[in-house]
């Protein structure tokens, strides 16, 4: 996987994800160098931060925060926030662990590819662990997510979710505590920079809807707004998504879904090194100021969360 210095971007991005990236995201190539070096120099000034400060990764913020250095800050932020205050899913991820392979093995979450607009398809299998490795599952979800996230199409054009949910039983809903829910929700839609454009439910069973109506007391109403349920009609799924992308088990043209788990589990392997780097991103929190540890005690006892509406020593 590529790597870029402090300082050292040069953009690749053909003329059509420029655009895009203009338009939607307020990125101005004449401002791009500034505003990195903007965000670099802030997370310099906090002492409690621990995470890369390369042009790549600093771009990802800026542009889920469509170029305002202060929105960029608060995902930042909250990233490292949720790294730290969740080891169960973000602490010394390897993916040749032996639990890790074993979450790859079950393909739980494989990309599956681009869709007509651009947007990375990521399939997410439901019911595919128990109490016993649904945090293994946790963590392949969000390696996943950061691997992912290394392309600079998928942070332009979004992301849009497939969730298979034929598995889905009662059993599986223990593992999804209020908490856990919240978690989960602030992980998506507040700490990762990524965009969301979609969410695709197939195949969902009666056990999954009192779950996913707790997730929606999370959700942001743009994201409600982007869910949708197929039942079990391939028909309906294919009105979405091409079939050159599916794989045949959803009626697709793209091969077996087996080929699909096996061709993403020798990517990740093959980037092992990058998910390694990536334990390197947390907070410090014996260098964390006593101001900003009071804020977040008295969030914590609002929201039931840390840091999701942090305040920030910006400049």
């Amino acid at each position: 996987m590529a790597k870029c210095d402090e300082g050292d971007y040069v953009c690749a991005l053909d003329s059509k994800l420029q655009d895009r990236a203009r338009k939607e995201l307020m990125e101005d190539p004449r401002e791009r160098a500034s505003q990195i070096e903007s965000m670099r120099s802030w997370i310099k000034q906090q002492a409690h931060f621990h995470c890369r400060t390369d042009d790549r990764f600093l771009l990802r913020f800026l542009r889920a925060g469509k170029f305002s250095i202060l929105r960029a800050q608060k995902i930042l932020s909250n990233y490292l926030d949720v790294r730290t205050r969740l080891p169960e899913w973000f602490k010394d991820v390897d993916p040749r662990d032996h639990n890790m392979m074993k979450a790859l093995d079950k393909g739980t979450i494989v990309p599956l590819g681009k869709d007509k607009e651009g947007r990375q398809v990521v399939l997410v299998r439901t019911g595919l662990y128990d109490e016993n490795d649904f945090d293994d599952v946790m963590k392949n979800t969000y390696m996943t997510l950061d691997l992912l996230l290394a392309d600079e199409a998928n942070q332009i054009n979004g992301f849009v979710l497939l969730v298979e949910c034929g598995t889905f039983c009662a059993s599986h809903a223990t593992c999804w505590g209020t908490d856990t829910i919240r978690d989960y929700v602030s992980c998506w839609q507040d700490a990762y920079p990524i965009r969301n454009k979609g969410m695709h439910f197939y195949n969902m069973p009666t056990a999954l809807s009192a779950v996913l109506g707790i997730f929606k007391m999370f959700m942001k109403e743009k994201i409600r707004d982007r869910m949708y349920n197929h039942a079990n009609s391939p028909k309906s799924l294919h009105r979405y998504f091409p079939k050159s992308i599916l794989p045949e088990e959803y009626d697709g043209t793209a091969g077996s879904l087996d080929e699909k788990i096996q061709s993403w589990k020798e990517y990740v392997l093959a980037n092992r090194d990058a998910v390694i780097a990536m334990n390197e991103c947390y907070l410090d929190e014996s260098k964390m100021p006593k101001t900003l540890k009071s804020e977040e005690k008295l969030e914590a006892d609002s929201w039931g969360m840390v840091g999701s509406f942090r305040k920030l020593n910006v400049e």
